[in-house]
């Protein structure tokens, strides 16, 4: 029997298999025993009693992501990195748009299998030069060495079966947010509970997202509706609101430190940004709190008369102008704090303003 036969190449699969209300930002993730693609060394016992010293390597083989469907599945299209969560190697499969549909079954299935290196005179050379390997150290030493070039390697079979590990999971998501959370952001500027912000230094804002909310920005009207986005700064003393515009587009998703970037297609939509202006007006040695918002204008017609505008600025006059009225409300996306300068981007962000710096 192969030694290879032993090993549990894969130790588990998340979302765990049976999970309910899974973000939709989950990433089916296989977790390995052992780095896939790099060589090891096992000793495997021979017949007659004797041991000899085998290469072998694990390799990931298909990864897939499939959703419950009214007939049965429907194949979903993944790019696939590999990563670590602390010693554990990991391979990570992320669907096309950068997230999961709502409310929906999913089945994700990997599989793993085994290599023998197979260029036993090399190998055998290897030891020869350095010796019979006496350590374990010795021995996976030797195994880094060998050539990585497919000819040099076979699946390896035991009983006439391919040693290979399948492990599968089902989950069901969660109700898709419509405000973003405090998981969902990775960094704002300026940062929430700063102090001492100096307004004057630098004017852009922006709130860097884990995760692609294009399904929060994306409308901009439905019938007599309009939808306006903006970055509201609250003064906290004296309850006296600025709102300025902001833009959203998706980008990159932001690695860790030591984490492969996702390079192959949809990588470039997987997490989003909002940017804006911060205000030039903020109260100095004044505490705000910033909030992300949707503001909805609904238009309700009177005449067929005049164009309808989308201008914060004389949409009243002109709803007066043309024989229509508008109502508005607000959503609150999200919102944070800022200290004096300051900004605010969570359910609470605080920022503190200071004045301009001068020399």
């Amino acid at each position: 029997m192969s030694a290879l036969a032993r090993i549990e190449m894969i130790s588990d699969i998340a979302p765990e298999n049976g999970a309910t209300e899974v973000s939709i930002f989950a990433e089916p993730t296989a977790f390995l025993n052992i780095e896939p693609d790099r060589p090891f060394a096992l000793e495997e016992m021979q017949g007659d009693g004797s041991s000899v010293i085998k290469i072998f390597r694990i390799r990931v083989g298909r990864f897939t992501l499939e959703k419950q469907a009214r007939t049965g599945w429907d194949s979903v299209r993944v790019s696939r990195r590999s990563s670590r969560v602390g010693d554990a190697p990991t391979v990570v499969i992320t669907p096309h748009n950068g997230f999961l549909e709502q409310r929906t079954r999913y089945r994700a299935e990997v599989r793993a299998y085994g290599q023998e290196y197979i260029d036993y005179t090399r190998l055998t050379q290897a030891i020869s030069t350095r010796g019979a390997p006496r350590t374990d150290e010795e021995r996976q030493r030797i195994a880094r060495e060998v050539d990585t070039v497919a000819r040099f390697w076979r699946d390896v079979y035991n009983a006439g079966q391919r040693i290979e590990q399948k492990v599968s999971t089902e989950f069901v998501t969660e109700a898709l947010p419509d405000t973003l959370r405090d998981v969902d952001i990775l960094v704002a500027h300026p940062r929430n509970r700063q102090r001492f912000f100096l307004t004057g230094e630098c004017r852009n804002g922006f709130i860097q997202l884990w995760v692609n909310r294009q399904d929060l920005f994306n409308r901009s009207r439905s019938g007599d509706t309009i939808f306006l986005y903006r970055v509201r700064f609250v003064d906290i003393a004296r309850n006296e609101q600025i709102e300025v515009p902001l833009t959203y587009r998706a980008t990159y998703r932001p690695t860790a430190m030591g984490e492969s970037g996702c390079s192959g297609p949809g990588c470039s939509n997987q997490a989003g940004i909002i940017e804006f202006t911060i205000p030039s007006t903020l109260r100095p040695e004044a505490i705000y709190a910033v909030q992300v918002l949707r503001r909805d204008s609904v238009i309700r017609r009177t005449s067929p008369l005049g164009t309808e505008t989308i201008t914060d600025f004389g949409r009243r006059q002109f709803g007066r102008s043309a024989g229509m009225t508008s109502t508005h409300s607000n959503h609150r996306l999200q919102s944070l704090r800022l200290d004096a300068p300051g900004l605010a981007l969570h359910a609470s962000f605080r920022v503190r303003c200071c004045p301009p710096h001068r020399l």
